[in-house]
């Protein structure tokens, strides 16, 4: 019948990005913080919570600042459970892990410069208890645009091969603020999609309102899956003055 699709091809697109002129980065070091102003963008570090704090970007007129991240980002390795996860008991497995709230430690927090002249920190944390150990590393480069690169490196010890095979998740959990209003990715959609429950979905660009990615199950469970991402921009409302 007419308007019938018949076949789908999936070409590249690359997201929309604003490239501003580079310009020094700049340090400031103390005992509790790492400050590093690149471009129009300003990085504040915790030392004693081994974690970006704040990642703050300025008007053009200097005046004003608008948040990006507010927390993190954080290694994540919890999701919401579904019913398979709960038939499995593969909740109370991820709990009797303390996957839910690890214990957290900061095993160190150092700067430096890469040869581009881009600063680089590397935040090192460790989660686990009872011999069970995770190490992580992020590497923070800043460079003289204002944009960051991160690079994650997650090592386990002492966890068996059913417990590694078992875990919920290995990611990154990120603070963003209230502001937020939609997001455009490019990736599997439209609707919701995992890898067992995707042939159904095409690959293109897409943009929705924030809350159409929350799916409302009559259980609250893990939710709002896009599968084969290749980029997400998140967008701001127009009344918060953040860029896009």
């Amino acid at each position: 019948a007419g308007g019938t699709a018949v076949a789908v091809a999936s070409p590249t697109v690359l997201p929309p990005l604003k490239v501003f002129p580079p310009s020094p980065a700049e340090v400031l070091v103390n005992a509790t913080e790492i400050t590093v102003r690149a471009g129009r963008s300003l990085f504040v570090f915790s030392r004693a919570l081994g974690a970006l704090q704040r990642w703050l970007w300025e008007s053009e007129s200097r005046t004003q600042h608008h948040d990006l991240i507010c927390l993190g980002p954080r290694l994540c390795l919890y999701r919401a459970c579904t019913d398979n996860d709960r038939g499995a008991l593969l909740d109370h497995r991820w709990r009797g892990a303390h996957l839910h709230l690890p214990s957290r430690t900061v095993t160190g927090v150092d700067v430096g410069r890469a040869p581009d002249g881009s600063v680089v920190v590397k935040v090192g944390m460790a989660y686990g208890q009872n011999g069970a150990v995770i190490s992580c590393t992020h590497h923070y480069v800043l460079g003289g645009t204002g944009a960051m690169d991160l690079w994650t490196e997650v090592s386990f010890r002492g966890w068996s091969q059913a417990q590694l095979y078992s875990l919920p998740r290995v990611g990154l959990h990120v603070g963003l603020p209230t502001a937020v209003s939609s997001v455009r990715y490019f990736g599997r959609g439209p609707h919701e999609n995992y890898l067992d429950r995707k042939a159904g979905t095409v690959v293109d660009r897409y943009e929705h309102p924030l809350p159409e990615m929350h799916v409302p199950y009559v259980r609250p469970s893990e939710c709002g899956g896009r599968e084969e991402l290749r980029w997400l921009h998140v967008l701001p409302s127009a009344e918060s003055g953040a860029p896009g």
